[in-house]
């Protein structure tokens, strides 16, 4: 399910043989988050695309809070995370969101999945971050990481 064209440039990151670029939220992104995450997730903190090498849109990656804090830090506010299928058949996927403090276990979905996985949360995962991965076959076609906000 694409929801949102990327913008021009695109930065190769940690990823198998495809290009990642960041995706600029929009509202129908953003209602998104509430329909995958539940209601109040609705602020994208992190999208990001994976593309084949011919520019073919592969699974998108979102971020989502919904606004609360949880603790007395910054970073201490819910984020939900899900990984979009955008090929449209089904594939093996897999999401893990993991928060910034080492004592919580992260959390994971995994499957095979032709809309998304996910969703995960984190009770306190602002500054964690999220990592993907699909397989077509026995074939790694999307693997990388990404933070789950703009956290320094």
């Amino acid at each position: 399910m694409a929801f949102a064209t990327p913008p021009a440039q695109a930065a190769t990151t940690a990823s198998t043989a495809v290009h990642s670029v960041t995706v600029r939220p929009n509202a129908q992104l953003e209602a998104a988050g509430s329909t995958v995450c539940g209601s109040g997730y609705t602020t994208i903190e992190e999208a990001r695309r994976w593309t084949d090498s011919r520019g073919n849109p592969l699974g998108d990656v979102y971020t989502y809070t919904n606004g609360q804090t949880t603790g007395p830090n910054y970073q201490d506010k819910p984020v939900c995370a899900a990984f979009f299928n955008d090929i449209g058949a089904s594939r093996y996927m897999k999401i893990t969101l993991c928060d910034n403090y080492t004592g919580d276990p992260c959390t994971s979905d995994a499957g095979n999945y032709s809309s998304y996985a996910g969703p995960v949360y984190q009770r306190r995962g602002f500054c964690g971050t999220v990592t993907v991965l699909m397989k077509n076959g026995g074939t790694t076609i999307v693997s990388g990481t990404i933070g789950t906000s703009p956290c320094d």
